[in-house]
């Protein structure tokens, strides 16, 4: 079998939701078509395929055109993709704090805000989409693409930017949470998107570093409600007789870029102006954040790529997205991770709800049921096995409606006989 798979970080197909809702009534009707045909013309196996040459391919058959749209934002191919009625047409903006919905946090066509405040959404480090329902598989989608989603390879090797060496084998001993570091721990390139000079302060990952520089945190010390150092509303802890902000995170965050990625060098005006704000900090590899209670994981050009390594640590993965990946209805928020809104706007929140914060004592004893939850859970439905068994039933699907007799083909032992 031959399919198409993404080597782009970002998703590629952006159908129109006009488009999709046809496709899907004539689905429908087809499926309708096929549960009225009586179970002996079903088969259970897939017929042996025979290997034709493209001279051989029947000319009469629709073929695709190499056509990509490689210009232009990325944001009016995402619209394109929502219900008329959503508010992302009516130029609406959603500002209340979803990290309770892990569902409704990654709604794009309700949170038309994210256009300004996601790097993927204003210029994509990388741009080759199509607008045509093309079969095309990939590490991760947003609400509205049509890729089809395969496990991350990052997921499946023991590259030291996304795992341990031996962390994928069995028998595996975790830091206990008692001896883990009291904090959180974020190390990672300021990837995300094309990096410009006067739109990089709005990308998701140098939003996540500002909010926990001590630097551009100390700018708010003297106010009593904390807005976020990006300019964007955030939820805020109270501060009145308590520390200030910065000296808070300066005790339990350990946050910082290992890398800058400037299209034309770290001579670049954008560069410049990144270093100026932030610095660099040495990288600590994999196995030493494990030792922190808390991992933030958050989106780079598209998934991180960690945060199966960061489910498995035994620390508590708190987790901001826009993207969908293959096991998202596998896990569920506030039980084996910590969710956390794209905007980051409840990040000082919850960081105070399980850290404390003044004389506030935190939640210590939720983190490790979240910790402990996730790990145990990631290795009943994270492993290796479930990822290749996964692919293998989507492998197995796309196969049968590749096939002219689709139809007919079909598992049917649990059907009850008509």
């Amino acid at each position: 079998m031959d399919i198409a798979i993404n080597p782009l970080d970002e998703p590629r197909i952006f159908a129109t939701w006009e488009k999709v809702e046809a496709h899907v009534a004539r689905a429908s009707k087809q499926r309708e078509h096929m549960m009225s045909l009586p179970e002996r013309d079903m088969s259970n196996r897939l017929p042996k395929w025979k290997s034709k040459s493209v001279d051989h391919v029947s000319r009469d058959r629709e073929t695709v055109k190499d056509e990509w749209i490689t210009k232009g934002q990325l944001w009016p191919h995402v619209l394109s993709t929502c219900p008329p009625e959503t508010s992302s047409h009516k130029n609406d903006q959603n500002l209340i704090e979803q990290s309770s919905n892990w569902t409704t946090s990654k709604d794009i066509c309700n949170n038309r805000d994210w256009a300004s405040i996601h790097g993927t959404l204003i210029r994509p480090a990388t741009m080759s989409i199509r607008t045509d329902l093309v079969p095309m598989f990939s590490d991760a989608k947003l609400q509205g693409s049509n890729d089809i989603l395969l496990p991350a390879a990052s997921y499946f090797g023991e590259k030291a930017a996304y795992t341990s060496k031996g962390w994928f084998g069995e028998g595996n001993t975790a830091t206990p949470w008692h001896k883990k570091v009291y904090g959180l721990v974020w190390r990672g390139k300021a990837t995300g998107g094309l990096v410009e000079k006067s739109k990089w302060q709005d990308y998701q990952r140098q939003r996540l570093v500002a909010m926990l520089n001590g630097s551009d945190t100390a700018l708010h010390d003297n106010e009593s409600k904390f807005g976020s150092p990006t300019g964007h509303e955030t939820t805020s802890v109270e501060q009145t007789g308590r520390p200030s902000l910065s000296s808070w995170l300066s005790e339990i965050a350990n946050v910082g870029f290992t890398d800058y990625i400037c299209p034309r060098g770290d001579s670049s005006d954008a560069c410049k102006a990144m270093a100026a704000r932030y610095g660099l900090l040495p990288e600590i590899s994999m196995k030493k954040q494990y030792g922190w209670k808390y991992l933030p994981d958050i989106d780079g050009n598209s998934l991180s790529g960690r945060f199966r390594a960061f489910m498995r640590s035994n620390s508590a993965p708190m987790k901001a997205t826009i993207f969908k990946e293959w096991h998202d209805s596998r896990l569920a928020p506030w039980v084996h991770f910590i969710p956390l809104d794209i905007t980051l706007r409840d990040l000082w929140s919850t960081m105070a709800y399980f850290l404390g914060f003044g004389g506030d004592a935190g939640h210590d004893e939720e983190g490790e049921r979240i910790a402990t939850e996730g790990r145990l859970w990631a290795e009943k439905v994270l492993r290796k096995e479930d990822m290749l068994l996964y692919a293998h039933r989507v492998l197995l699907e796309y196969g049968r409606l590749c096939d002219d007799e689709r139809d007919t083909l079909g598992l049917t032992l649990d059907m009850v006989p008509r």
